[in-house]
């Protein structure tokens, strides 16, 4: 941009490719299909959400999005050691959502900073978009249940290879 501002695209194939981003400098962290990520990973290149300059400091922001994991196959080329981290860290503490979940941070010198976050359910119904959502519905529907609980309603608890999951 004219300001100086850019964007800078990376992806984590290894689980050491966090590394990649060290010493980097954010104001606007954006995470595509977090699941498929390692926590300690989205933990490490969030630490490099960070800036002196104070315009830019009220800028800085995380935001990962994500569908609920629905079964990884053998022979994909990603697996994750802990894939429900997501679900614990997000969903589990308040799994309606739209409910600012605060963490008090004790900082060296005593004082105490707050820390959020917030899971925004999603499902296929709030997209505005009617024919995107009819198209994709129909895709979804020939999907197994539990998939389509995961990804047409946002489901994080459907599990596949539960006993019942197929139902």
């Amino acid at each position: 941009f004219s300001s100086g501002y850019r964007y800078k695209f990376g992806h984590c194939v290894e689980r050491d490719d966090w590394q990649q981003f060290q010493g980097w400098r954010m104001t606007f962290l954006c995470v595509d299909e977090l699941p498929q990520f390692e926590e300690h990973q989205y933990s490490m290149i969030k630490a490099w959400v960070r800036t002196s300059d104070p315009v830019l400091r009220t800028m800085k922001k995380v935001r990962a999005m994500g569908n609920p994991l629905v079964k990884r196959e053998k022979g994909q080329d990603f697996s994750v050691s802990d894939p429900w981290w997501v679900r614990r860290y997000f969903v589990d503490p308040e799994p309606n959502g739209r409910k600012t979940i605060r963490r008090i941070i004790k900082m060296g010198d005593g004082t105490t900073r707050e820390h959020t976050r917030i899971y925004l359910p999603a499902r296929l119904s709030d997209n505005p978009d009617a024919q995107f959502r009819a198209d994709h519905e129909k895709t979804l529907r020939s999907l197994p249940k539990h998939i389509q609980k995961a990804l047409m309603d946002g489901d994080w608890y459907s599990v596949a290879g539960a006993h019942y999951s197929e139902f």
